[in-house]
């Protein structure tokens, strides 16, 4: 029985859905070879999959295609803007922005969200190169004055970056669109990489005053804007508040302020918060493995050691992988004693004493 187009468009869904690249195109590749069009919403999905795959010639080339199809261009746009945020390539994001204004695009609020999450999470440097680029889009050569961006002023390139995110934000309020908790959470993200909780804070009072409530993501990068400026108590606050919101913390919160501690060099606060994270074995194992591996760039075995034993007097079983990289450090420093033992343990070489195998006797 050959395969008809709802079927075909079912499984191009499914292969691209779970950015299975490849087996996607060959599924589009198929329905071309039968005269059938994939639907709007499969074109969407593949493009959303070649930005995962950072195939973004297949986009472009698919993205013509779609246009080809008839479908509705702010569709059509959006989606291969989106392809661009996936595959982290502001420059082609911003070339896409470009084409959308010289074709008479109205730009709507998806795309200024797509365009506002990849451009807060690129780099400085990057964002640099796509200077030219940006002022190209109409964004104002200096602040929008308006409360969302009165205070700001910048003193470095983190500040510049986060400048350009908040011209682009506010072209979109200007526009008459209404940001969404993507474009929210874009402004948050690149307070964070700019240590500036002060206006993280009054983004997520503006998200509250437009009835958007904070999400996980919010909160993480208002904590990570706080770690970043040395602000650890206030940092801690932030945990508790997301908490007070009826909201459950994800592992990227607590590597956020679990860095946020080993930044500040205290260790025993970030092992503190591990002691009281009610999560199972497999989130808990990689939360103490970047504490260990904190200890071990500073080259202090004797530490790293001590968070195994803690580790494991939490149920925490560190794997055969960590602590043979404590071991490794430890003969590099003539340590050979608490190698020879963390070797024992990790099942490397067979112990002269059984029980040496399991636990840690250093």
């Amino acid at each position: 029985v050959e395969p008809d187009a709802i079927t075909l468009n079912t499984l191009l869904e499914a292969a691209g859905r779970a950015n299975v690249f490849e087996q996607a195109i060959r599924v589009f590749e198929d329905m071309k070879s039968r005269g059938l069009t994939p639907k709007e919403r499969s074109f969407r999905v593949l493009l959303g999959a070649c930005g995962v795959a950072g195939n973004l010639v297949s986009a472009f080339l698919i993205f013509s295609e779609l246009k080809r199809s008839g479908a509705c261009l702010n569709t059509a746009y959006n989606a291969l803007l989106q392809a661009c945020g996936h595959a982290n390539d502001i420059e082609a994001a911003l070339s896409v922005f470009e084409d959308m204004k010289r074709d008479g695009i109205e730009l709507d609020a998806d795309a200024y969200s797509a365009l506002l999450s990849i451009t807060s999470s690129a780099d400085f440097l990057t964002m640099e190169k796509a200077r030219e680029r940006l002022s190209s889009v109409n964004l104002p050569a200096d602040p929008v004055e308006s409360s969302e961006n009165s205070e700001l002023h910048v003193s470095d390139d983190s500040k510049t970056h986060l400048l350009r995110v908040f011209m682009l934000f506010m072209e979109m309020k200007n526009s008459g669109l209404q940001p969404d908790r993507v474009a929210y959470n874009s402004l948050m993200h690149a307070c964070a990489s700019a240590g500036d909780s002060k206006r993280a804070v009054k983004v997520l009072a503006s998200m509250r005053s437009q009835g958007i409530d904070p999400d996980v993501v919010s909160y993480t990068s208002l904590m990570r804007a706080c770690c970043v400026e040395g602000n650890l108590d206030r940092a801690f606050d932030v945990l508790q508040a997301l908490q007070n919101d009826g909201l459950v913390a994800s592992n990227l919160t607590y590597v956020t302020l679990i860095g946020g501690c080993l930044r500040a060099g205290d260790v025993e606060r970030a092992l503190e918060l591990l002691e009281t994270i009610e999560l199972d074995f497999t989130h808990l194992l990689p939360l103490y493995q970047v504490v260990v591996e904190h200890s071990c760039s500073s080259g202090n075995i004797f530490e790293a050691v001590d968070i195994l034993k803690r580790m494991q007097s939490a149920g925490v079983r560190p794997n055969p992988e960590l602590l043979s990289q404590v071991a490794l450090i430890a003969r590099e420093q003539g340590l050979h004693e608490i190698s020879n033992k963390l070797f024992y343990v990790a099942n490397i070489k067979k112990p002269e004493n059984n029980s040496e195998r399991n636990e840690l006797h250093v």
